[in-house]
């Protein structure tokens, strides 16, 4: 049996950690801004108090008037972006930092969280529940995440370092062996060189000359 779970930012903040976009506008505001393009882009954002997710701030950021720049739009749009996904992986790391788990509980935590995971037979309908517990007789449980965070929660809990790991928990009273397979970070993570923040095309950029650069150079279109 294999399950795909799906991790959004809700599990970020469920953890405590302060990863909503308004939580990041928050502090990127506060810090110095580097030149007045940047002084002006942290102007902009400060109008758009009720964004709340981060599909629309990506959304929002591709509509930004950089052509009130002048002649330097081009160049005020990679100083801006540039800067915003650099203040973006400090605060990420900042709040990533604080979510840690004891090196002695981190077998119990993750064996925990697996056991939590996979009793879905409590939330289920009979007809489901029973043809969940048929597929789970089958061992090794295959477990992969995908998820949507840049953070590396999900790891911490897992204690996760290497490619496939097992591990033996209890469900319905016997030890069942769990093989997490693979955990994917679709946009990017803390720990890898690609990090993705933008919109899915060009059209979704309000300035074409910008939009014509990205489609060319990369940034704010997503890969």
């Amino acid at each position: 049996m294999t399950i795909t779970y799906l991790i959004g930012n809700g599990f970020d903040l469920g953890l405590g950690l302060k990863t909503k976009y308004q939580d990041f506008v928050k502090w990127y505001r506060g810090q110095k801004p580097k030149s007045g393009a940047i002084r002006w882009l942290k102007k902009q954002m400060a109008g758009k108090k009720k964004l709340e997710l981060w599909g629309d701030a990506e959304m929002a950021f591709g509509q930004l008037p950089f052509s009130g720049r002048g002649q330097e739009s081009i160049g005020a749009y990679r100083e801006c972006y540039a800067d915003f996904v650099s203040s973006f992986v400090t605060y990420l790391r900042i709040q990533n930092g604080r979510f840690l788990i004891p090196r002695q509980d981190r077998q119990a935590v993750a064996k925990q969280f697996l056991e939590h995971v996979l009793g879905l037979d409590a939330f289920m309908a009979k007809a489901a529940e029973d043809h969940y517990l048929t597929k789970r007789k089958k061992t090794p449980v295959k477990v992969n995440f995908i998820v949507f965070n840049y953070t590396d929660t999900i790891e911490k809990i897992l204690d996760f370092q290497e490619t496939p790991k097992t591990y033996t928990i209890e469900l319905g009273g016997k030890q069942v062996e769990v093989v997490v397979q693979e955990i994917c970070h679709v946009h990017g993570s803390l720990h890898e060189e690609e990090f993705v923040f933008g919109v899915d095309n060009a059209e979704q950029i309000a300035e074409d000359a910008i939009g014509r650069f990205c489609t060319s150079n990369g940034g704010m279109i997503k890969p």
